[in-house]
């Protein structure tokens, strides 16, 4: 049937045909009426080995007693390589300029590199105080203003934002106090306040001290209950 492609000549036999038309079937059996030629488009059809959409089957033996429809289905063979060799001209020509132009933007450009996203990260979150304990129950410390000349108690404590809890020494009071780190040559690092309590029978003070980048040595600590003079010990910061 003229929609089946099982009656288009195989490759071989189409050689075939066409090697013995060129000496035979061209010229040996003309048809000046073109009496039981199919049309054209049957022809052409068969040479560009398309399903035809009318009903019959591809006159291939038509062709072997019929010069004028064998000329003209070879005139359509020659048109059906011909458009064969251009499109895979095309298709060529199209993948070198995409090689191409693909070399030129890496020589310009280089390859892409995929960047791993960019991850927002927020400020970084402040580690919790470092808890720490001072005992001045039974310390006497030195009072008064300026450098003590007479050796002061000594008291020791970490660096870093401290969570300090002070033992106040005996007979102290309730009330806001006041506790300060300074450099031995007078200069202030540290203040912080809080309000003394009497817990368990012990008088405490709590104060969030900030002595972060304080490096190790020995400083001046000193507390007062406020509007009271300080009371003075040797701190050392190991």
């Amino acid at each position: 049937m003229f929609g089946s492609r099982k009656n288009l000549m195989s490759r071989r036999d189409e050689r075939e045909l066409l090697k013995l038309g060129r000496g035979l079937f061209a010229e040996q059996f003309p048809n000046p009426d073109r009496a039981g030629c199919p049309p054209q488009d049957v022809l052409r059809a068969m040479a560009f080995r398309r399903q035809h959409a009318g009903p019959g089957e591809y006159p291939s033996d038509h062709l072997t007693v019929c010069s004028p429809c064998f000329r003209d289905y070879s005139g359509y063979r020659k048109q059906a390589r011909q458009q064969m060799l251009v499109r895979a001209a095309l298709a060529t020509a199209a993948v070198v300029i995409v090689l191409i132009s693909a070399t030129l933007l890496w020589r310009h450009f280089g390859w892409p590199v995929q960047r791993r996203p960019e991850i927002v990260q927020g400020p970084p979150k402040e580690l919790p105080p470092i808890s720490a304990m001072l005992d001045l129950r039974r310390l006497s410390a030195v009072r008064g203003e300026g450098l003590p000349k007479e050796t002061m108690p000594q008291v020791t404590m970490p660096s870093g934002r401290l969570q300090l809890v002070l033992q106040l020494p005996i007979g102290s009071d309730e009330g806001n106090y006041e506790v300060a780190l300074f450099r031995r040559s007078g200069e202030q690092i540290a203040l912080a306040s809080g309000t003394a309590v009497l817990a368990q029978n012990v008088m405490t003070l709590k104060v969030t001290l900030d002595l972060r980048g304080v490096p190790p040595g020995r400083y001046i600590f000193e507390m007062r209950r406020i509007g009271s003079v300080w009371n003075r010990y040797e701190a050392e910061i190991p």
